[in-house]
C-alpha cells in the first residue's frame, strides 16, 4: 500500500511480450506507391526487431546492450493542493452526462494478465544493461520502463536535471530491476480511411510521435504510403490481440490501448479512453473524464458492484479523472496519468443538490458501502479528510463493522499521518473522495 505522500522472480532467459500476430519479412525499403499490393494496406510488418539479451552469469558491472536506437534524428503533504470544490469546477460550460445504461452492462476487456509483474517479472540480482535510445523516447520513459528512479538513471549517465533529451541512438547505462523488450520498428502500409489518430491508436503510439517518425508528414496518409512506427511490443501485441480499438463502441465497451506513463503527479496519458456514460453515475466534467483502459475498467466494474449493493438511489457525481492526453489538469497535483478519479460523497435522499454538503447531509451508509466495494478492486489508495473519516468510522462501527475491517479500510483513528488503511487523509478532500487505481498489467511505463 503506497503512502499518499510518496511520489522476486529469477531472471528468465528471454523476455517475451504476448504473442503478436504473424508478420511477413521486411518489405523493400523503396517501393513505388502505386506498386503496393492491396493486401498490404492496413498491415504492419516487423523490421529489424532488436534482440533482448543478457548474460545470466554476468557480474554486477557487466553491460548488456538492449535495443536499437534507429538511424534518424527526431523530427520536428496533501496529494492535491486544491480546494475541495475545484474537483468539480472549472468547466462551467460543460453539461452533466447521464447515460441510459447501467454500469453492469458495459463490457470490460482489460486483457488476461492480472499484474504488470506477471508480464515483466522483477529480476534478482539487478543487472547493468545498455539501452539505445529509440526515436521520440523520453528519458523518463526509459527509467520507468526499467523500474528505476529517474534521478538515479540521470546520474548513471551524467545527464543533468535540466537536460530533457539526449541524441537518438545514444547508449545509456541502466541498473535494471526488470527487462522489458525494447521498442520495435514496424513498417505500416496506409489503408483507405486511415488517419494519424487511427494508426496511432491501433499500434499503441502517440499520434504526434507517428508524425515525427515520418517527418515531413504532409501527404503521407494517402493509401499505399509506407509509414515507420516504433512500438512498445507489450502494448502493441495486447492491442492487436483484441478488437480493433477504433471499432469499439465507447458507450458499450472499454477499448484497449490507453496506458499511463510515469507517476500520477508527473506523467501523461497515452490514447486515453473516456469513461462510458451510465445511469449509475453522472460525469460532471466530460472533458476530464479520460483514463487508462485498466483504471476505467476497474472504475466501471466498481460502479456496477456498488449498484448491486443497492447503490445510492441516485447517480453518484463523478468529477475529474484526466484529460485525454493526461498531464496537468487545473490546480490538481495528480490526475495526470488516467488513474485518479474524484467521487462526490453521496447526499442523503432528502438533501437537494444545490445545498452545501456538510457532514450531517452526507449519506454515510452509502459512503461506507462505496468504500467496501472499492476495497474489492485494484484501488491503491482513497484520499478523504481525516475529520470526515471520523464520521464514516462512527457510522460503520454503529452498523456492525468489525474492528479488523475498520483497521483495514480506514486510517482513522490512528492519526492523519499514519500509513495505515485504504482511506488516507489529504487536505482538500472534505466533500469528495479521491480514488487512485493501480497500474494495469500492460502498462510498462506506469509508476504506482
Amino acid at each position: 500500500m503506497p503512502h499518499p505522500e510518496d511520489d522476486a522472480a529469477q531472471a528468465p532467459t528471454s523476455v517475451q511480450a504476448p504473442a503478436p500476430a504473424p508478420v511477413a519479412t521486411a518489405p523493400d525499403p523503396t517501393p513505388a506507391a502505386d506498386a503496393v499490393d492491396v493486401a498490404d494496406a492496413g498491415v504492419s510488418r516487423e523490421v529489424d526487431e532488436p534482440a533482448v539479451e543478457w548474460d545470466d552469469d554476468a557480474g554486477d558491472g557487466d553491460d548488456v546492450e538492449v535495443g536499437d536506437g534507429g538511424d534518424d534524428d527526431d523530427g520536428g503533504d496533501d496529494d492535491d493542493a486544491m480546494d475541495d470544490d475545484d474537483a468539480f469546477a472549472g468547466e462551467d460550460d460543460e453539461q452533466s452526462v447521464l447515460g441510459e445504461i447501467a454500469a453492469a452492462d458495459i463490457v470490460l476487456d482489460p486483457g488476461e494478465a492480472e499484474t504488470v509483474e506477471a508480464v515483466l517479472p522483477t529480476i534478482h540480482p539487478r543487472k547493468w544493461i545498455r539501452h539505445r535510445r529509440a526515436p521520440r523516447e523520453r528519458l523518463e520513459q526509459i527509467a520507468h520502463r526499467y523500474d528505476v528512479p529517474v534521478a538515479d538513471f540521470r546520474e548513471w549517465n551524467g545527464i543533468s536535471p535540466d537536460t530533457h533529451n539526449v541524441k537518438q541512438g545514444r547508449r545509456l547505462r541502466v541498473r535494471a530491476r526488470r527487462l522489458p523488450p525494447p521498442r520495435r520498428k514496424l513498417d505500416y502500409t496506409v489503408a483507405a480511411g486511415d488517419t494519424w489518430w487511427s494508426v496511432a491508436l491501433r499500434h499503441g503510439v502517440d499520434a504526434r510521435d507517428v508524425r515525427s517518425y515520418n517527418w515531413p508528414y504532409k501527404g503521407k496518409m494517402a493509401p499505399g504510403t509506407k509509414l515507420i512506427l516504433w512500438v512498445d511490443p507489450i502494448v502493441h501485441d495486447w492491442i492487436t490481440d483484441g478488437q480493433p480499438p477504433e471499432t469499439v463502441d465507447p458507450g458499450q465497451q472499454v477499448r484497449r490501448g490507453a496506458v499511463g506513463i510515469g507517476p500520477p503527479d508527473d506523467g501523461r496519458l497515452l490514447n486515453g479512453v473516456e469513461i462510458p456514460p451510465s445511469s449509475t453515475y453522472n460525469l460532471r466534467l466530460p472533458k476530464s473524464a479520460y483514463g487508462t483502459t485498466y483504471a476505467v475498467s476497474e472504475f466501471v466494474a466498481a460502479m456496477a458492484d456498488f449498484e448491486k449493493t443497492g447503490g445510492h438511489g441516485r447517480p453518484l457525481e463523478i468529477g475529474a479523472m484526466s484529460r485525454q492526453n493526461g498531464g496537468e489538469i487545473g490546480t490538481h497535483r495528480s490526475h495526470q496519468t488516467g488513474r485518479d478519479v474524484d467521487i462526490r460523497l453521496p447526499r442523503k435522499p432528502n438533501v437537494a443538490r444545490f445545498r452545501p454538503l456538510t457532514p450531517k447531509r452526507v449519506d454515510w451508509g452509502a459512503t461506507w458501502k462505496l468504500v467496501q466495494v472499492l476495497a474489492t478492486h485494484d484501488v491503491a489508495v482513497v484520499f478523504l479528510d481525516f475529520d470526515m473519516q471520523k464520521q464514516l468510522y462512527k457510522h460503520a462501527k454503529a452498523h456492525g463493522a468489525t474492528e479488523a475491517e475498520l483497521r483495514k479500510l480506514l486510517q482513522y483513528p490512528r492519526g492523519r499521518g499514519a500509513a495505515r488503511g485504504l482511506v488516507r487523509h489529504s487536505d482538500g478532500h472534505v466533500r469528495h473522495m479521491h480514488v487512485r487505481f493501480g497500474c494495469g498489467p500492460y502498462e510498462t511505463e506506469c509508476v504506482p
